[in-house]
């Protein structure tokens, strides 16, 4: 995991990130000597590990001991979190190598999902500035009845992760879920398929035949393609020519009624987090209310 990111992404700032060590309590290590001062002819990551603030945090981080690293929900903010990712990977590789495991919820289990896989982090931040972009457009952002977050989410994390990245994704990345039947979080930390690893598995909004009336199939754009290479079962470059069902996803249904099972399957959630925030609003107006009328009654 000593890939460098070819995208600059500005600072990294540590709030966005968790590190929590286990282990090894009152225990430092040491740089007795360090490396030798490299040459022109190494490598942009042996002069990283050789730089004095590598030394430093390996010595803060022995190979002996253990940590996790953990990303928090935060929305669209979630771009902070890949420059967090793309700091570690450039500047301290070894504690993405060496962590345990990484976790993630809500937003940050996109770039823990990045992080482990050995996804482009640059790509994966543009992905994240695009689709608040696109839904910053709306008057409503991404509650506009028209904006899929889920099916373009989705298309990003297929264009960027790699085929294999439910095997690096097993054992090693724990994404925080709410479970519906009792409300306990649970950490799924298995894969058994890139898909899974995704979740959802859909072509079109309503079924795949909704792409033969798309303007970029139509037009000379596509490539042949009769589905977005994103619908394939099997990602690969091209494979959107072909629309059989056991290359897309044809008999699974649209990504409508994916999204609206998903929304039945966590109508509790939603619904509770909707009277959550309206008691919020309405407290807030009380509050107000009581501060005119006592700011009022005052004599100057």
């Amino acid at each position: 995991m000593s890939q460098s990111v070819d995208e600059p992404w500005g600072p990294c700032p540590g709030a966005s990130s968790s590190v929590s060590r286990v282990g090894v309590a009152g225990t430092r290590a040491r740089a007795t000597a360090g490396p030798a001062r490299p040459g022109p002819g190494t490598s942009g990551s042996a002069r990283r590990a050789a730089s004095p603030g590598a030394r430093r945090a390996a010595a803060m981080f022995p190979k002996e001991a253990t940590w996790n690293i953990s990303f928090a929900g935060c929305g669209f903010l979630g771009v902070y979190h890949i420059g967090v990712a793309s700091c570690l990977r450039e500047h301290a590789p070894f504690l993405v190598a060496n962590a345990t495991h990484i976790y993630g919820a809500s937003a940050g289990a996109l770039t823990a999902t990045a992080l482990v896989t050995g996804a482009c982090l640059g790509e994966a931040g543009a992905n994240i500035i695009e689709v608040s972009k696109e839904a910053r457009k709306r008057f409503l952002g991404p509650l506009h009845p028209s904006f899929n977050l889920v099916k373009t989410i989705r298309g990003c994390l297929l264009k960027t992760l790699p085929a294999d990245s439910h095997e690096r994704a097993s054992g090693r990345l724990g994404i925080s879920l709410t479970r519906v039947s009792d409300g306990e979080n649970v950490i799924i930390s298995h894969f058994g398929s890139k898909d899974e690893l995704i979740q959802f598995r859909c072509c079109g909004s309503n079924n795949s035949h909704d792409w033969r009336d798309s303007e970029w199939i139509r037009s000379g754009q596509a490539g042949g393609r009769v589905v977005p290479d994103s619908c394939c079962k099997t990602v690969v470059t091209g494979c959107g020519q072909r629309d059989h069902a056991s290359n897309i996803y044809k008999v699974e249904g649209g990504c409508i009624t994916k999204l609206e099972t998903f929304i039945q399957e966590h109508l509790r959630i939603i619904g509770a987090v909707g009277v959550g925030i309206a008691c919020v609003q309405l407290f807030g107006m009380i509050f107000t209310c009581c501060l005119y009328k006592s700011l009022k009654l005052e004599h100057y």
